[in-house]
């Protein structure tokens, strides 16, 4: 248990003493055990060894700090009005005398102080000072304010307002809890308390100390519903907030006593990137996902989510069962331009809130990738991430499949109902693509869903609470849409929280070499400087998902499809090379008339290329034929091959072994020759 002592100057108000020191054990109960010290009691060699010293306004600070060993432990004991003081002292008349009386001339001017910091001077109040109570300069004062001391006030005053003993000060009360590492929720819980029953001029202080008590509050009981174990990290890695599941977990009682370093390895919390590790707790394995909170840059924080291994794994393989698996993540988006770069940052940046996002873009973006994304970045990635195409269904079945159904509702039902999509996401993230597809019934009932957090089966008349994140898509311009009468308003503000506009492909051709050689795969080094140059002069309207179907095309012919070569030379985009830039060799894209000389050409590449332990692969083959303006298809080159095997100038080897020149081959290479 912590000490304080309360030194005053002297016993002379045993009362107010007891005032005092009974007004802090309310706020600080069994933590804390206060004591009275009399400085005229101190003797030459007192020392005070307690955690923490409130001083009384008339002990001086030099007096009292040869009595300790830590000055920084020394607090004023600063003293407010409670609330009842101000009614009657406001109603008094403009430019009253009025005489202060409390149990000291000194006390008496800090009343007055407390008076005046809060603007109230219309008044002339008078301190009182009882060595002058027979001189007669009292005579005159009708009217006395007292802090619960009328014996002291003069007996031909009549009118006497006492406003009850000063009460210790917010400041004084706050820095002590602080001082003692005792910000906990009791300690609050009776400091909020005690805070309605002072005026205080420095309002914004206490003002920002309520807003954060009860958002603290509030978040508290949020996370208290939660199944998972919760933990707030400061820069520090100090806990500075636990739900009770994470205490009870840890076997403790207060959030300064979990010793995370025991359990955790310190080097999850290098960079800023969200991770997951294992931590074993009294035997037991648990799942810990860290997200870091950053501002410009630097981290301010961390949440810990902990949940036990097996639920967690339980979970995953019911959500693969379902299908309602996130794949792909963030670094899963394959870019280099610094306009994905940025915008890829702050969907990361807002993952692990809970906000509703709108992600706009041209069809075939990667709209669901960046949704998925965001779910796998966010506190929900253990739970399901449910996809629909809006457009995909007609109304009353998409309907039937977001809000579920009960047995009987409608002609063809099942006989057991049906849980809804919105259902099926619980504590995870729903995704609604082509959200402006929908109807105006299913636009009021999403809008009803997202306001209320509630959904009704069709047939039922019972609300079922969910908790879901709500990330929308879209490949329209729903402000027009909004403008044109086809959309809510109310709806689209609803969606448009978090808005995000993927860019088309034509707006970031940096990046199409990279995804074409992530498509193509080996078959990236087969085409050629001009092909090249054709795909990035292509303005793709269908974006990545016709780029994936131009890479497959080309993998299996090894050409590029003429309705995009056609585009491209009727575009006269100046990333074309122009027909006189173009030699004949590289305009004739087809196989040599000669086959013998393809055969004899292929032969000494292979031996060029062959050593005892391996031989050259078909895509280094291609490649070689097309440096020499030589455009062959992968089958083609296959038949080659094949036979010079038959006439046993080559061994093909299966793997990475490629094919390799026999020495009958290198005989008739030399020929050749």
């Amino acid at each position: 248990m912590k000490t304080v002592g309360i030194v005053f100057a002297n016993t002379n108000n045993p009362v107010a003493m007891d005032f005092v020191k009974s007004s802090l054990e309310e706020v600080f109960g069994d933590f804390v055990q206060f004591k009275l010290y009399f400085t005229d009691q101190f003797q030459p060699d007192t020392y005070l060894e307690d955690d923490a010293l409130l001083m009384s306004s008339e002990v001086p600070f030099d007096q009292l700090k040869q009595y300790v060993n830590n000055c920084a432990a020394i607090y004023e004991l600063e003293r407010s009005l409670p609330k009842q003081a101000l009614s009657e002292v406001l109603m008094l008349p403009a430019g009253t005398d009025v005489l202060v009386v409390n149990d000291g001339f000194e006390a008496a001017r800090e009343v007055i102080a407390n008076f005046a910091s809060l603007g109230i001077k219309h008044l002339n109040m008078v301190p009182y000072d009882y060595r002058k109570k027979d001189t007669g300069i009292y005579r005159d004062f009708q009217v006395a304010i007292t802090p619960g001391e009328p014996q002291n006030v003069p007996p031909h005053i009549h009118k006497i307002i006492d406003i009850g003993y000063r009460k210790i000060s917010f400041g004084t009360m706050y820095m002590l809890m602080l001082f003692l590492d005792l910000d906990l929720e009791i300690v609050n819980r009776n400091l909020f308390r005690h805070i309605q029953t002072l005026v205080e001029p420095n309002s914004t202080f206490h003002d920002n100390y309520i807003f954060n008590y009860l958002k603290g509050q509030m978040l508290n009981h949020l996370a208290s519903q939660s199944d998972q174990s919760i933990i707030l990290l400061d820069s520090q890695l100090r806990p500075i907030f636990a739900n009770k599941k994470a205490l009870t977990m840890f076997h403790v009682s207060q959030v300064r006593q979990i010793d995370i370093g025991r359990f955790l390895d310190w080097t999850i919390f290098d960079g800023s990137q969200n991770t997951s590790a294992v931590v074993t707790i009294d035997e037991r394995s648990y799942s810990c996902d860290k997200y870091t909170f950053s501002i410009t840059g630097e981290s301010i924080g961390h949440f810990l989510l902990l949940q036990p291994e097996a639920e967690v794994e339980t979970a995953i393989r019911q959500n693969k069962k379902n299908g309602y698996v996130a794949k792909y993540h963030f670094s899963d988006i394959i870019h280099v331009s610094s306009k994905m770069d940025e915008l890829i940052t702050k969907m990361f940046r807002i993952s692990p809130t809970d906000l509703t996002v709108l992600i706009s873009g041209e069809s075939g973006t990667g709209k669901e990738l960046a949704a998925q994304s965001i779910h796998n970045a966010s506190f929900r990635n253990k739970a399901p991430f449910v996809a629909i195409n809006c457009a995909a269904l007609p109304e009353n079945l998409l309907e039937s499949e977001l809000f579920g159904y009960e047995s009987g509702a409608f002609t063809g039902a099942k006989d057991k109902g049906k849980i809804g999509l919105f259902e099926q996401a619980n504590h995870g993230t729903i995704f609604l693509d082509v959200i402006g597809d929908i109807s105006p019934k299913l636009q009021t009932q999403l809008l009803r869903v997202i306001q209320e957090k509630q959904i009704m089966r069709l047939g039922s008349d019972h609300l079922i609470d969910i908790d879901v994140r709500l990330i929308t898509a879209t490949n329209k311009d729903l402000s027009e849409a909004v403008r044109n009468g086809e959309f809510r308003q109310d709806l689209y503000f609803r969606l448009n929280v978090l808005p995000f506009q993927l860019p088309p492909l034509r707006e970031r051709r940096e990046d199409i070499p990279l995804l074409l050689e992530y498509f193509m795969g080996a078959s990236f080094r087969c085409l050629s400087e001009t092909e090249i140059r054709i795909l990035q002069a292509y303005d793709w309207p269908g974006n990545i998902r016709e780029l994936e179907n131009v890479s497959t095309y080309y993998a299996a012919l090894s050409s590029l499809p003429d309705y995009l070569i056609r585009s491209v030379e009727s575009s006269s985009v100046s990333a074309v090379p122009s027909s006189s830039d173009v030699s004949p060799s590289e305009e004739a894209f087809s196989v040599p008339e000669d086959p013998a000389g393809l055969e004899t050409l292929v032969l000494q590449l292979i031996a060029a290329g062959s050593s005892p332990s391996h031989g050259i692969g078909r895509s280094a083959l291609l490649q070689s034929l097309r440096d020499r303006h030589m455009h062959v298809s992968d089958s083609h080159l296959r038949k080659v091959l094949f036979s010079l095997k038959e006439q046993g100038w080559v061994v093909i080897e299966k793997g990475r072994g490629g094919t390799r020149i026999t020495e009958e081959g290198k005989a008739a290479a030399t020929k050749v020759i």
